[in-house]
Parts: C-alpha cells; sequence; structure tokens
C-alpha cells in the first residue's frame, strides 16, 4: 500500500482482490472503497464498522444490513436512529428498544404513540409527562395505566367526562373544586354523589331526579323545599333586575328579556293563581339568558 496510490489501488483492483491480498477494511475505506463494495468483498458489518462507517452507511438501504445485524455490531441507539427507513415501530420490534430509551433518544411521544408500547412504559420514569402525551393524542385510558394521577391528568387537561371513564370517584373530583353539577352533566350518576359530602340542595340544585334522590335516604317533602325556593330565588332575581330598568332602556335584547319576565310577574301580582310551569320557565330562561 505504500508503494501505490489509493487512485492507482481502485483502478487496477477490484475490493475482493485486495482483501484477499490481505488489505483490512479500514485501508480499503482509506482507499475511497465504498461500504457496498467492500461489503460484496467479504467483510462483515463488524468489520465495516471498526473501518468507521456509519450504521446509517451500512444500514439496509445503503449497504443491506439489518437493523439486528447493526445492532449485533455494537451500534446504539442514536446511531441506529439515523439509517434511512428506520422508524420508531421497527426499533421497538427489532430492536428491542423501550418507550423510554426512545425518547431519551429524541424521539417525541408522538412518534412513539405509533409504536403501541405497554402503557405502563409511557411513565414519568421514562421521562414523560400526562400533558405531553395528551398533547400527543393518547386516551385518558392510556395514560392513567401510565401510572399518572388525578391531578396530573387535570393538569393535562383531561375534562370531568374523562376522569369519569377512569374510574375518579366524584368525591375526589368534588375536592378539585368541581360542582354536583359539573359531575351530573359529565354522567356521574345519582348513587355516585349521593356518597359525596354534597348537600342536598346541591344535588338539587345539580338537577339531580327527585326519585332517585328519594331512593338514597332524602325526603321527598325536602326535596320539594329545596326545588320551590331555588325557584322563588330566580324569581326574586329576575324581579329585581326587570325593575332597575325604564321602558326608555330597552336596546339590546337581554333587556327585552328582563321586560318579558317583568310582565309576567306584573300580571301575576293581581292574580290569585300560581305561576303556571311555562310561566316559571320563562322567567327562569330569562334569567339564565340575562346572568
Amino acid at each position: 500500500e505504500a508503494k501505490y496510490s489509493a487512485e492507482y489501488l481502485r483502478a487496477e483492483f477490484n475490493a475482493k482482490q485486495l482483501k484477499e491480498a490481505g488489505l483490512s477494511a479500514t485501508q480499503l475505506k482509506n482507499a475511497g472503497f465504498a461500504a457496498p463494495g467492500l461489503k460484496e468483498a467479504g467483510f462483515d458489518v463488524t468489520q465495516l464498522k471498526e473501518a468507521g462507517f456509519s450504521a446509517a452507511q451500512l444500514g439496509k438501504r445503503d449497504c443491506g444490513f439489518t437493523l439486528n445485524q447493526l445492532r449485533a455490531a455494537g451500534f446504539e441507539l442514536p446511531q441506529l436512529r439515523e439509517v434511512a427507513g428506520v422508524d420508531v415501530r421497527e426499533l421497538k420490534k427489532i430492536g428491542g428498544f423501550s418507550a423510554g430509551e426512545l425518547k431519551a433518544a429524541g424521539f417525541s411521544a408522538q412518534e412513539l404513540y405509533s409504536a403501541a408500547f405497554d402503557p405502563e412504559e409511557y411513565n414519568e420514569e421514562a421521562g414523560f409527562s400526562a400533558k405531553e402525551l395528551k398533547d400527543a393524542g393518547f386516551h385518558v385510558q392510556m395514560v392513567h395505566f401510565a401510572g399518572f394521577d388525578l391531578k396530573q391528568l387535570i393538569e393535562a387537561g383531561f375534562n370531568t367526562k374523562e376522569l369519569l371513564s377512569v374510574g375518579h370517584s366524584a368525591q375526589k373530583l368534588k375536592n378539585t373544586g368541581r360542582s354536583a353539577q359539573v359531575l351530573y352533566e359529565a354522567g356521574y350518576k345519582v348513587s355516585d354523589l349521593t356518597n359525596t359530602d354534597f348537600t342536598l340542595f346541591e344535588l338539587v340544585q345539580a338537577g339531580c331526579d327527585s326519585q332517585e334522590l328519594t331512593k338514597y335516604g332524602h325526603k321527598f317533602k325536602d326535596i320539594s323545599d329545596i326545588q320551590e325556593r331555588i325557584k322563588q330565588r330566580a324569581v326574586e332575581s329576575i324581579m329585581g333586575s326587570c325593575l332597575s330598568f325604564h321602558f326608555d332602556d330597552i336596546r339590546i335584547t337581554p333587556l327585552a328579556v328582563r321586560i318579558k319576565a317583568w310582565g309576567i310577574l306584573k300580571e301575576k301580582a293581581s292574580s290569585p293563581s300560581p305561576l303556571t310551569d311555562e310561566e316559571e320557565r320563562d322567567i327562569i330562561g330569562a334569567h339564565e339568558e340575562v346572568e
């Protein structure tokens, strides 16, 4: 080799002849021979790695070595990641890498989603956060089974209905500041809500079914009394709103709604008959619209 230039060797001999003459993969690489030609000459993946070829140069698309062969030769994950055509699913299935190892190598949670690891692998110890997983499209069940607690799921942005789906109790969610109405509308049953420290007033105000409430020890009279109090509060509130405006001030819809409710109440003020259900709904609906 000392007597002949690299150009002369490449021009006069092929890689196989030079290998048979005793030249190493390193010498032939230094002489300008590419990895595919050296592989064809009979050098194995370990010899080519030792000669200084990268995993990307030796990969299946460029040189024909498989991911298993590259890994057996001692290439590490950051190097294997650079191989053309290799994705996270192959690295998981053939390379045997964990979700945590792949994340540490620079793969995002979104890229790892397609690899379908067991939920437990997407845990906090592996470097994931609940929000990161949610933003990547992970369902609440997967994030929950990865070991993240209620506080972390809430901080990640999962809603009450999603938290219900993974079994968090009504009491736990009440302790986070959620009202009975929010929980009831999210799908918690009356039986769930009665096992909390919500008051009967809160349960009635949430819209819980009266018959259902009586099944759990609440008296129908107490429920009816609360319903009347809620209606009376709505009526008093709308009356206060209506009477604070003059007809000349009507310029926007909410004011017109107030006047409509005020008209109903004015008529009833001189009538012994109680408000009809429809009139009550109009007044309460007007109040909610204004609010």
